[in-house]
């Protein structure tokens, strides 16, 4: 799949991954020099990517060469690598559920932000039904704490296996909540088989959710592949992803990733062109990360109303204790 490497590196890095090491298999059935020139056409194609100058690793199943210093890549990545959220709300993308004799519903999935604990008070996204936490387990280990980046299975209070599926979100029982209109950043893949129009209809990927939606382009009728511009998503129904979420977008009727990005901002607002002179520096703020910016254009823009410290944290996905700061 050499030819694709490039593709799959750039949809990577579309979904955050940052980080990251090669792996070289099959090290057995080949000598040094092919193994050299293996080498050397990895480096080509990883040159610019999150990969550069990552190490590679020759590596085989067999006589299980290269097994030591696979390790201890795995090693210098957990310390490299970002540490998860476990200071915002708590998050978690439902991936199975099942009804046990005795305990009722148990939902599983890999905490995504935050932490859970027993008897916290939490709701079923986009459903918003309100529910407790009864028991948990991490790894088949009963536990009474959950936190970012691990899997668990959360057993709830009263909910029927009918309430829960897989593409909700199990979330805090405060914030966030779902909306219909998703701002987001979106780049096309450099070889996506198409572009995308103004208006069109595709499928968005969250998480473990999926929907249809249609893409209103804010700063252009037509986006190309290579290309990255703002875009609104408007759900036909309330969608459970948050700001800061990574998302995939796919065609109707085709399996194949158009491209992906970023969700900037979670709104009740259609997009409307009159108002593209307040909205587009607001959001490219945000696509840039410039915090204080974004909450200056936000907040100068916001004059029917005051905001609460809370609703900016639930638009933005920006900590409330960082908004506190920056404001």
């Amino acid at each position: 799949c050499m030819p694709q490497t490039r593709e799959h590196l750039t949809l990577l890095e579309l979904l955050g991954v940052s980080h990251g090491f090669v792996v070289l298999t099959k090290a057995d059935l080949v000598d040094d020099e092919t193994l050299e020139l293996a080498e050397m056409e990895i480096l080509e194609e990883t040159a610019g990517s999150f990969l550069q100058n990552a190490p590679v690793v020759r590596f085989s199943s067999v006589d299980k060469r290269g097994l030591e210093e696979v390790r201890e890549a795995l090693g210098k990545l957990s310390i490299e690598s970002p540490s998860k959220d476990i200071k915002s709300p708590f998050r978690m993308w439902i991936d199975q559920t099942r009804s046990t004799p005795g305990f009722g519903t148990v939902v599983t999935g890999t905490v995504f932000s935050g932490s859970v604990s027993l008897e916290n008070a939490v709701k079923i996204l986009p459903a918003e039904i309100k529910t407790r936490v009864r028991s948990i387990e991490v790894h088949h280990h009963k536990t009474e704490r959950a936190v970012a980046g691990q899997r668990a299975g959360i057993n709830l209070h009263r909910i029927s296996v009918n309430d829960a599926a897989r593409g909700m979100l199990l979330a805090d029982n405060g914030r966030p909540s779902s909306a219909p209109f998703i701002n987001s950043a979106l780049s096309l893949l450099p070889k996506a088989f198409r572009a995308v129009t103004n208006r069109q209809v595709v499928r968005i990927h969250a998480g473990t959710a999926m929907a249809a939606a249609r893409v209103f382009l804010m700063e252009k009728d037509i986006l190309k592949p290579g290309e990255t511009g703002l875009v609104q998503f408007r759900m036909n129904a309330p969608f459970p992803a948050v700001p800061g979420e990574r998302f995939v977008i796919c065609p109707l009727g085709k399996h194949s990733i158009l491209g992906g990005g970023r969700i900037l901002e979670t709104t009740r607002e259609k997009f409307r062109i009159a108002k593209a002179h307040f909205v587009l520096p607001y959001l490219q703020n945000l696509q840039m990360d410039n915090l204080p910016g974004a909450l200056e254009k936000m907040l100068s823009n916001q004059r029917r109303r005051p905001l609460s410290i809370w609703e900016i944290s639930d638009r933005t996905g920006i900590l409330p204790e960082e908004v506190d700061r920056k404001t």
